[in-house]
């Protein structure tokens, strides 16, 4: 499954309350990466606390961290490196998720003044970051 950008704020809403949370895998100071459950397939959902628009924040690049993710997961698709198994695959941004939807896996988010923003994604058991060590010419 993939959720376009085309798809409508229903199909949207209807996947986030179909989400079976099953444990918060990392915590961050405004993230969490919880696995999921939809239709029978695991998932990975990362929740981003909402920051409020600041006047005096970065013209010069973006500084909200879902924006930046969401934006960073798209462009991998479009180059196809979430299909060719580089990256885990990119099923969707959403908008505004009600954490009291979660509890007690999102509870961080219950009394921040914004609804966080969650990335939902492929979910790959003990996936490491690439670095240089683990990185070869062969999984170019």
């Amino acid at each position: 499954m993939v959720l376009h950008d085309t798809a409508t704020t229903t199909d949207r809403s209807e996947i986030l309350q179909n989400l079976e949370f099953h444990e918060r895998l990392q915590k961050g100071n405004r993230s969490q990466l919880v696995r999921v459950t939809l239709e029978g397939q695991q998932y990975a959902l990362k929740v981003y606390s909402s920051i409020p628009w600041q006047f005096q924040a970065s013209k010069l690049r973006e500084t909200d961290t879902f924006t930046c993710e969401s934006t960073a997961y798209r462009r991998l698709v479009g180059q196809g490196l979430c299909d060719a198994g580089i990256v885990p695959r990119f099923i969707g941004a959403f908008d505004k998720f009600d954490p009291g939807t979660a509890l007690p896996h999102l509870a961080d988010f219950v009394d921040d003044d914004l609804r966080p923003n969650p990335v939902l994604m492929e979910y790959v058991p003990d996936l490491q970051m690439i670095d240089l060590t683990s990185f070869t010419e062969q999984r170019r």
